[in-house]
């Protein structure tokens, strides 16, 4: 007589294991959805942060430039620059800089549009042509006088200032504020320019627009 025959169904020694389920799947998801949002704006800030401070580096160069050049000239009372491009000459020469970063923010909304970013700020005490109409994230005033406070006297500050004091929608930080550098040689980011610091009314500027 004839033995039945038996089949065995093998079994992987892996199917033990428990698999993820939907709900479980979900669930992870779900947290690192959660982690993302916590830690985007984290990150960003810290990314802001670090730009930030090398733009304050960047204004308190040109400020120092600015203190530098007025020492050269010799003056007392007051100084002047007769156009945007001449100040920025001056600046360039006495600072002993050549780089127009230091007169641009990235991120700066005029620079949307451009096609020709600056490679060099001048030659020889004459300035390059595409720096010459380029826009400048950087506004200063055409006469500084120095008999006034030097810890409130602006030479150099973020474009887009506006009388009350407040930035324009199309400065390089939009309305969060700017930077504003003093002939002390301190520089301050501000929202909102107090009522004791007098703005100039005679400004060098270019947007580009």
């Amino acid at each position: 007589m004839k033995k039945p025959l038996i089949f065995y169904t093998a079994v992987s020694k892996y199917s033990s294991k428990k698999a993820f389920t939907m709900i479980e799947l979900i669930t992870v998801i779900a947290i690192i959805a959660v982690l993302l949002a916590v830690l985007t704006p984290v990150v960003s800030n810290m990314m802001g942060s670090a730009r930030r401070s090398s733009d304050a580096n960047n204004m308190r160069q040109l400020a120092m430039a600015t203190i530098a050049h007025i020492n050269q000239s010799g003056a007392t009372n007051s100084t002047a620059f007769a156009s945007l491009n001449d100040w920025a000459v001056a600046l360039a020469q006495a600072g002993n800089f050549n780089e127009p970063a230091l007169f641009i923010v990235p991120g700066d909304p005029a620079y949307t549009a451009s096609t020709a970013v600056p490679a060099k700020v001048q030659t020889s005490g004459t300035v390059d042509t595409t720096f010459a109409s380029a826009p400048l994230s950087v506004a200063a005033p055409s006469s500084i006088n120095l008999n006034n406070s030097a810890a409130s006297t602006p030479i150099v500050w973020t474009r887009g200032l506006q009388t009350n004091g407040t930035w324009s929608a199309t400065s390089p930080y939009g309305t969060l504020g700017g930077y504003i550098a003093f002939l002390d040689g301190h520089v301050t980011f501000y929202k909102t320019v107090p009522n004791t610091i007098t703005i100039p009314t005679n400004i060098l500027e270019r947007s580009g627009s």
